[in-house]
């Protein structure tokens, strides 16, 4: 295998992508700007020399860092290319075909939206991943509804088996991504395969899904929980039905369907109702007052069940209401953690969680929510050994999975 240099270009072995070594990171890490012009620290045993660079010099003929983009003028050139040899759209070439994998021949595509800082609920900016889960190229374009048009926000080919970024965009635009609409044609570059209907989908996503923990879900194509939208699974487009508000209004102004009885119904006379039992005909004025008092009856019980439960859900909601939460996550203790490593952070938190108990351990039945985090249970584990050693007569419970989740205890003064 040849030395890496700086210039060349490469391809990851283990990854999707590839580009340009822009620098070295020690002795086996190097620097790769991607097609984005972000530089990506990737193991040198991980790269294969697919193009080399210049060796005179330390950087590529079309390598220029960001601060000489700015610093150089831009100049306009004295000849105008032909139209035959400029493009808008170049296409990306296929140069290393994957394995395929058996059994994985309908398409399958999804969506996924990740959290970038911090817990899906509270994380300002999100990414969005394009996943395809099959055996087929796609050739696509990802766009966004703004103002009645469409806008494209990325478009490219996608590997068979493979997931690629498509966006990242701050909570503030999430209003625009309400309706997105994706568009790919499957293919294969290798060998003969079967054809696939190409995906043209316009799809509805429930914005509201960002603000809750729980939406956020563990998935087979990524470590961090993760938002999915499912667009194309099996073959069979997951396309919901999406109705215009001019739609709806004009659903609204039809007429009713008229209902028509027995009797208005040619050839057809109702003659009565028969009693089975004892065969005799049954009086359908007696047959009304016993069906309105059953439906008296059913309301009423119906009506007492609803205010049971809500009793029941009253005191169980003010018995168990916490009087006080304390969130332990250091981004809401302290402004700034420059400087701190990991053992300074779980300190300053347990002196935190120690400073609350010392100033509420005489009021008694108080309970006290204290928010850890998930993570690796480092902060948890220290709570209850805590808990243990200095407060024994204390009790300790998880919190309400519905309202934390499982990062937060519940401990009740006694």
């Amino acid at each position: 295998m040849n030395r890496i240099q700086i210039g060349d270009t490469v391809r990851f072995l283990n990854d999707v992508g590839g580009g340009t070594v822009t620098n070295f990171q020690g002795k086996d890490m190097v620097l790769v700007e991607d097609q984005d012009g972000f530089d990506v620290p990737v193991l040198i045993k991980e790269c294969v020399v697919i193009e080399t660079g210049t060796p005179q010099s330390s950087t590529p003929a079309n390598f220029h860092s960001k601060k000489k983009r700015k610093e150089e003028p831009v100049t306009i050139p004295k000849q105008v290319k032909k139209p035959e040899e400029s493009s808008l759209l170049v296409l990306p070439e296929i140069t290393d075909v994957p394995i395929e994998r058996q059994g994985a021949d309908e398409l399958n595509l999804y969506i996924a939206f990740l959290p970038m800082d911090g817990r899906p609920s509270e994380s300002q900016n999100f990414e969005a991943f394009l996943i395809n889960d099959g055996n087929y190229y796609l050739y696509y374009t990802y766009s966004l509804l703004k103002n009645g048009l469409w806008n494209v926000t990325k478009h490219g080919l996608l590997e068979p088996n493979s997931k690629e970024s498509i966006e990242q965009f701050h909570r503030s635009k999430l209003n625009e991504h309400q309706v997105i609409a994706l568009q790919a044609i499957p293919f294969k570059a290798d060998r003969p395969f079967q054809m696939k209907n190409a995906v043209d989908v316009e799809q509805r996503i429930d914005v509201k899904k960002f603000y809750k923990l729980h939406a956020f879900r563990p998935s087979l194509f990524f470590n961090e929980e993760a938002l999915l939208v499912s667009i194309v699974e099996g073959d069979e487009v997951k396309k919901p039905l999406i109705l215009t508000t001019e739609e709806v209004k004009e659903s609204m102004k039809r007429p009713a369907r008229e209902k028509k009885t027995y009797d208005e119904l040619p050839g057809l006379k109702v003659l009565g109702k028969i009693d089975l039992n004892t065969g005799k005909k049954i009086d359908p004025e007696e047959e009304k007052r016993k069906a309105k008092a059953l439906k008296e009856k059913k309301e009423a019980e119906k009506l007492a069940a609803k205010q049971k439960k809500e009793a029941e859900k009253k005191r169980a909601k003010s018995s168990a209401q916490p009087e006080l939460v304390i969130d332990l996550h250091i981004e809401e203790l302290l402004d700034d953690t420059y400087g701190m490593d990991n053992r300074e952070i779980l300190e300053y938190q347990l002196d935190k969680f120690h400073r609350v108990m010392q100033q509420y351990i005489n009021k008694k039945e108080l309970r006290i929510v204290f928010i850890h985090g998930k993570g690796e249970g480092v902060l948890r584990q220290a709570i209850l050994v805590a808990l243990k050693q200095k407060y024994g007569t204390c009790q300790v419970q998880d919190a309400s999975f519905q309202e934390y989740g499982y990062g937060a205890s519940m401990v009740t003064i006694k």
